[in-house]
């Protein structure tokens, strides 16, 4: 077991209202894909989109999370799950880690979307028995 804790502090997301993305409507990332499939609408791509989120597409045959972890499904209605999701988006929902290489992972999956991250290690940990 590790001596030290991880923290990872998301210090701001690229959306436009600056709210994370499981906080965006379907609207908004219908939008990201019609302007990813028509480059006549490309000028409409967020800044923060511009790279090949191809593989964040969701697919109706989609049968897990591929490794990505905290996955969220932007569906209608904003739903986890939806009917129809246009995508999955990265969320964090944990802030403390054991693992440096885990903390590390994650801050890394935010960062290819474009947040601000940052990684931080705690004094030893002296642990009491109980």
């Amino acid at each position: 077991m590790s001596r030290h804790l991880y923290r990872v502090t998301i210090m701001s997301y690229p959306t436009p209202d600056g709210k994370p993305f499981v906080d965006q409507p379907v609207e908004f990332w219908q939008k990201c894909l019609d302007a990813h499939y028509d480059p006549s609408l490309a000028d409409q791509l967020p800044a923060f989109m511009d790279w090949d989120f191809e593989e964040w597409i969701y697919q109706e045959d989609y049968s897990g999370y591929g490794g990505e972890g905290g996955t969220y499904y932007a569906g209608p209605g904003g739903e986890h799950i939806g009917t129809d999701p246009a995508m999955r988006v990265p969320v964090s929902r944990r802030k403390h880690w054991q693992s440096a290489s885990a903390a590390r992972r994650e801050a890394a999956k935010l960062r290819e979307w474009g947040c601000i991250v940052t990684v931080d290690k705690s004094k030893p940990i002296e642990w009491e028995v109980a």
